[in-house]
């Protein structure tokens, strides 16, 4: 497992009403878990031990969770969901 983890250097979240996909970038592996950040913004995809993987802003607000959360060393591909204040969005997650 721990060298796929090695090969991959980037995960991909396709928003599914547009088709607008979001690039995350390694950056650190902490507590035998990936960190990734989104390129363009200040968004972290990561593990937290009280809710599983998420994606939190540069504050530690949580407002995107996968809808299989499990505890693996990177975080779960397919379907993940945001709510942010009014706007909720399905992203599709590959790597």
């Amino acid at each position: 497992m721990l060298k796929v983890i090695m090969d991959i250097k980037s995960i991909t979240f396709l928003r599914v009403s547009d088709n607008i996909s979001y690039q995350f970038n390694l950056v650190e592996k902490r507590n035998g878990y990936t960190f990734w950040k989104r390129e363009d913004l200040d968004l972290w995809c990561c593990y937290k031990s009280k809710v599983g993987w998420c994606i939190e802003d540069k504050y530690g607000n949580e407002f995107g969770w996968p809808r299989s959360n499990n505890n693996s060393e990177l975080p779960p591909k397919g379907t993940w969901f945001s709510r942010k204040e009014d706007k909720s969005f399905e992203y599709e997650l590959s790597y």
